[in-house]
């Protein structure tokens, strides 16, 4: 599972765009669905494949506020992962 945030990072209390990919051993897209949950276990976004696993949501980080992505796969697989921190600020580029 990837996420790609628009501009690279995820920024606290900035609604992005988040994009991600789903792939089996084998490199292959796979469909699946999952939710971001904060810190408490509340899920504070939604999302699912669309095409070839991949998809996008919008979301927008609390500052300090741990995130952890909960993944349904086929076979009733349940995988998550920790969500990079997202950054205070943010940056601009020249």
């Amino acid at each position: 599972m990837q996420f790609f945030p628009e501009g690279g990072n995820l920024v606290d209390g900035l609604e992005s765009e988040v994009g991600f990919r789903a792939v089996d051993g084998r490199g292959h897209g796979v469909a699946m669905q999952g939710t971001v949950r904060d810190g408490q276990g509340r899920p504070v976004a939604s999302f699912s494949s669309r095409h070839l696993g991949m998809g996008a949501f919008r979301f927008a980080p609390a500052p300090g506020q741990p995130y952890r992505a909960v993944v349904a796969l086929p076979g009733a697989a349940r995988p998550s992962t920790r969500c990079r921190p997202a950054s205070p600020r943010a940056t601009q580029s020249a």
